[in-house]
């Protein structure tokens, strides 16, 4: 007979940690040796708040939540992100995931005032307390002909060298913007460069000791995200790109890009819905894509 047990509060706890892999390969496709590999190079969340039924030590079914910082009108606010939603295919409709879900909100409700998930269903969520967010990217004009660019090495996170380059830079990362962002998220940046064609823009500049996660597209410079201990401004961020474009757009809130810009409405496939206290009226803004999580 097979007993269903739950366990919560044990990522630090190797041999337990790991019990969540075989669950990740079976629902999102990330091979057990990814994950080791994240957690070996430092980028593991060690706030990370698994939430796990488990059948035979193995989990089978699992919701987690983090600590995600936000800086919002210049002051930090401690908040919740949500994640890890995954239930094995021979477990699911027998209710698992909304029992896991209810005991990790009662958990983030004695300890956070907000709490953050993305979804492609936000009327799954509604009903819990959470209200779709609406995100911002952010164009102007910038007629951009390269002269004599500053060199750019691009950057692969499957070796070692740049993995340590990139996980050095979020850790000294000054925040892309006072107006809204995440204060830390090199987990979620990790994530979203595995098995990503995001991958492939990922570019270091040892000038300005900063990455920057970019891809030119028919005259158009897309920006979609610039790490370091110093932000640069737009023009700086430009007179790396050693190819021409008219427009730029940026997937990050740009406050600190000493430039003008227009927000659109940024439509995706997934939102991004918030539980509790949250500041409004708020100006434009989009949390980095690298954020996302």
């Amino acid at each position: 007979m097979k007993v269903l047990t739950f366990d919560t509060g044990y990522s630090h706890v190797d041999v337990q940690r790991e019990r969540l892999y075989p669950l990740f390969e079976e629902v999102f496709g990330i091979p057990a040796a990814e994950f080791r590999r994240f957690y070996d190079q430092g980028f593991w969340d060690h706030t990370y708040q698994p939430f796990t039924y488990l059948v035979d030590n193995l989990a089978i079914s699992n919701v987690s939540c983090f600590d995600m910082p936000l800086i919002m009108e210049g002051k930090i606010y401690q908040s919740a992100g949500i994640q890890s939603f995954m239930t094995h295919p021979e477990y699911r409709d027998q209710g698992l995931m909304k029992s896991l879900f209810k005991l990790l909100l009662e958990h983030i409700d004695e300890r956070y005032e907000r709490s953050f998930l993305y979804t492609s269903n936000p009327e799954l969520y509604t009903p819990y307390g959470f209200q779709t967010v609406t995100q911002h990217y952010f164009k102007t004009r910038y007629l951009h002909k390269p002269a004599q660019p500053l060199p750019l090495k691009k950057l692969d996170l499957a070796k070692d060298e740049d993995a340590k380059l990139v996980y050095r830079l979020l850790k000294e990362n000054e925040p892309s913007s006072h107006q809204m962002t995440a204060l830390t998220y090199r987990s979620a940046f990790y994530l979203n460069l595995m098995n990503s064609e995001l991958a492939s823009h990922l570019y270091y500049s040892s000038d300005l000791d900063i990455l920057i996660l970019f891809h030119v597209i028919e005259d158009c410079l897309e920006i979609y995200d610039c790490a370091g201990a110093h932000m640069p401004d737009l023009a700086q961020i430009c007179d790396l790109i050693p190819v021409p474009f008219q427009e730029v757009h940026v997937f990050f809130t740009p406050d600190r890009l000493n430039h003008p810009f227009e927000p659109e409405v940024f439509h995706r496939g997934s939102d991004l819905m918030v539980r509790g206290k949250f500041l409004k009226p708020l100006k434009p803004f989009m949390l980095p894509i690298t954020a996302e999580f």
